[in-house]
């Protein structure tokens, strides 16, 4: 996530294994290495990529975890990678055990699968993140450092569906997969991942430093009698996306319908196609085009737009045909983003100069993907909305 000002916390990462082993009082239970539990309700699996400037909330998020803690009905279970060092933790109820470990999603989750089985199971994904951008470019005075090298990264989308795509392959997709990471809440990224899960939580735009309060996640998987029943994959998601929006964010969490995102994508390369002929038709409604995208809202990112807000633009000025499929287009959106909202790529945008009066932490970034690398992506291959971009080259 690249989670704002997080460069001002100050424990080291050698400090916050420590701080974990001593604080939480974890049991070295090597029987959790490859023992296989039996089946129950829920498994959720937490993989965290941090560095020195999350470490501090790392920690924190432990203990959150900590306040809920696997049961006899629900599994949770988290991978901590740090530079130079992998930890995974079975959560318990105010501890955890310690099992040996390899680097990466690549081992993590089939091993959560396999030890850990479940009728329903969510993967978490937290750290630094760009969402679907190769360089965002950060205000220097508040990180320090923008290149890449200078952080501990998630994987990106490519890698994050190539890593899943073997275990789910084997085995049933993820009820829910959620980011407590910044940027993955757009189109590109959805419907990259609708194979691998029923649904999935993640923001638009930023996610504050503080990043999820796990209790409040996990509190619907409590221990409690037999007779009240765990939420569904649906609710589990809903919940998240209603209850986590993190406060002072401009953005809150989205939920999407993954089942939803090829009737989406359909409509999405319909409304491309009427926009296309408008534009290549009548040179004024070209200039429109280029107008309302310049218009559209983008959260905290100016190439992220804001794509039901765009489809709500185009019903104005263009012809019927356009306007027809951009209300084809937001209902399909209503279908697949059950919370919040989806962003869209588009690069012939700046942000604007910022003010001296106005904070690094509400400044509107620039953030931009190679063409070539944005051309791989599935959405944009199967609806063709980087077509568009040629058409209004400025």
């Amino acid at each position: 996530m690249t989670r704002w000002h997080a460069t001002h916390a100050t424990i080291g990462v050698l400090m916050l294994i420590v701080c974990v082993a001593a604080c939480h009082a974890p049991v070295t239970d090597r029987t959790c290495d490859q023992q296989v539990l039996e089946r129950k309700d829920w498994t959720i699996l937490i993989h965290m990529v941090t560095d020195q400037s999350l470490e501090s909330f790392a920690l924190r998020d432990l203990r959150e975890m900590e306040q809920v803690g696997s049961n006899p009905d629900v599994n949770i279970a988290v991978q901590l990678e740090t530079p130079g060092r992998v930890q995974r933790y079975v959560i318990r109820p105010g501890s955890h055990d310690v099992c040996r470990s390899d680097v990466g999603l690549e081992s993590f989750v089939p091993w959560g699968r396999k030890t850990r089985p479940a009728d329903h199971q969510a993967l978490v994904l937290w750290g630094h993140s760009r969402g679907i951008a190769d360089r965002l470019e950060l205000p220097a005075a508040d990180f320090k450092v923008a290149g890449r090298d200078a952080h501990l990264w998630l994987p990106g989308v490519m890698e994050v569906s190539r890593a899943l795509a073997a275990t789910v392959a084997s085995s049933a997709k993820f009820d829910v997969i959620g980011f407590d990471s910044c940027f993955w809440g757009s189109i590109e990224a959805a419907h990259e991942l609708r194979g691998m899960a029923r649904f999935m939580v993640a923001s638009e735009g930023p996610i504050d430093k503080r990043g999820w309060d796990y209790a409040a996640a996990l509190a619907p998987m409590k221990a409690r009698a037999p007779a009240e029943a765990r939420p569904d994959a649906r609710a589990f998601a809903q919940h998240i996306a209603r209850h986590l929006g993190t406060p002072g964010s401009s953005a809150g969490l989205s939920m999407f319908d993954l089942e939803h995102s090829e009737a989406t994508v359909g409509a999405a390369a319909n409304f491309v196609t009427a926009l296309r002929a408008a534009a290549i038709r009548d040179p004024d409604q070209r200039r429109l085009l280029s107008i309302l995208l310049r218009h559209t809202k983008a959260v905290r990112v100016r190439q992220f737009l804001d794509l039901t807000d765009f489809c709500r633009l185009a019903n104005d000025g263009f012809d019927p045909p356009v306007r027809q499929r951009a209300l084809a287009m937001e209902a399909a959106l209503h279908q697949f983003a059950i919370e919040g909202s989806v962003s869209i790529y588009y690069p012939h945008v700046l942000a604007p100069d910022r003010s001296a009066e106005e904070p690094a932490s509400a400044a509107i970034l620039d953030g931009f993907v190679a063409p070539t690398a944005y051309g791989q992506f599935a959405f944009v291959h199967d609806s063709g909305w980087n077509q568009l971009f040629d058409l209004l080259q400025p």
